[in-house]
């Protein structure tokens, strides 16, 4: 039987094939791996604007009394953090002033960020509720810098407290609100869901998910130092804006002795 000599041509003609086409779709290959691995570090990798604000987690205030207490008693003790700093400061004629502070130096992108337990969160499931009061955000100016601060007013019974608090992303104000946990709070609250229904809400809720987008477009770093801080005082109904401008003349303090000199 004789051979045709176009079959025995076919496998010769296969392996002569241009390689240029199978080397450019290994090296596409190739770059889309690296700009996966590296692209996040490298658009994560804005610097700070400025110098770093060395803010201690236990504020020097003149003429107060601090009174450490205990992290099991906090709101916040579910935050992963490595200091902590947690008391009441007390001043004759004033009303005391409960603070928390806590520092990360480093944080990889798979652990829980230390701004995911903001008081809209931990206050809110440990009992309080959310009382009307506006505005949302205090901006706090210092060295020429814009510090927006998240305002709220909780209750728990007959007790009202004014709560300010922030973060620090590597010494300097975040680029962006921590209200991610707000909306979720809010509806919580008004529809008098319970625990297992709240995770529900986190799955869905556009705001909590919106920070992944702030964080992407104002190209904040993944990992880094961060620096979670709360104060807040009692006030009587009618009177929350003695407790702002007692709020904000601590933090005016804290600032200044921090980063004076």
């Amino acid at each position: 039987m004789a051979e045709n000599p176009e079959a025995l041509q076919a496998p010769t003609a296969r392996l002569q094939q241009d390689p240029r086409p199978s080397i450019r779709i290994l090296g596409l290959g190739c770059l889309l791996v690296l700009f996966l691995w590296g692209g996040p570090a490298l658009w994560y990798s804005r610097p700070p604007d400025g110098v770093a604000w060395p803010l201690e987690l236990r504020p020097r205030l003149d003429g107060w009394h601090y009174e450490p207490g205990n992290i099991s008693d906090a709101e916040e003790r579910a935050l992963l953090a490595d200091h902590v700093e947690t008391g009441t400061y007390q001043r004759q004629g004033q009303v005391p002033l409960r603070w928390f502070a806590a520092n990360r130096g480093f944080a990889t992108v798979n652990e829980i960020g230390l701004f995911a337990h903001t008081p809209d969160r931990c206050w809110t499931q440990s009992g309080w509720t959310l009382e009307s009061s506006l505005p949302e955000t205090k901006m706090i100016h210092h060295q020429g810098k814009q510090w927006q601060l998240e305002r709220r007013l909780f209750r728990l019974g007959n007790h009202l407290e004014l709560v300010y608090f922030g973060g620090l992303i590597q010494g300097q104000p975040p680029r962006f609100r921590l209200d991610h946990n707000l909306s979720v709070a809010q509806r919580k609250q008004n529809k008098g869901l319970n625990m297992s229904t709240e995770l529900q809400l986190r799955l869905t809720d556009g705001r909590l998910w919106g920070r992944v987008a702030d964080a992407f477009r104002s190209r904040t770093p993944l990992s880094g130092s961060r620096t979670f801080f709360r104060v807040s005082v009692p006030v009587a109904p009618g009177a929350v804006q003695e407790g702002d401008a007692l709020i904000e003349s601590v933090l005016s303090e804290w600032l200044n002795s921090a980063t004076s000199g």
